[in-house]
C-alpha cells in the first residue's frame, strides 16, 4: 500500500488520498486515489 515512511506525513509529501464514488443502475464502483488522482485501488459491484 501507498503510505508514508513516518507518522504525521503532511499531504505535500505526495501521502494524501481521497476516494471516489460512482454508481449506475447497473454496478457500484469505488476507487482509493492519490494526490494525482491515480487509482491506487478499486472495486466493482453488481447489482443483485
Amino acid at each position: 500500500m501507498h503510505a508514508p515512511p513516518v507518522a504525521n506525513t503532511t499531504p505535500l509529501d505526495g501521502f494524501q488520498h481521497f476516494g471516489e464514488v460512482e454508481a449506475t443502475r447497473h454496478e457500484l464502483t469505488v476507487w482509493l486515489r492519490d494526490a494525482t488522482g491515480a487509482s491506487l485501488w478499486s472495486k466493482t459491484l453488481g447489482a443483485v
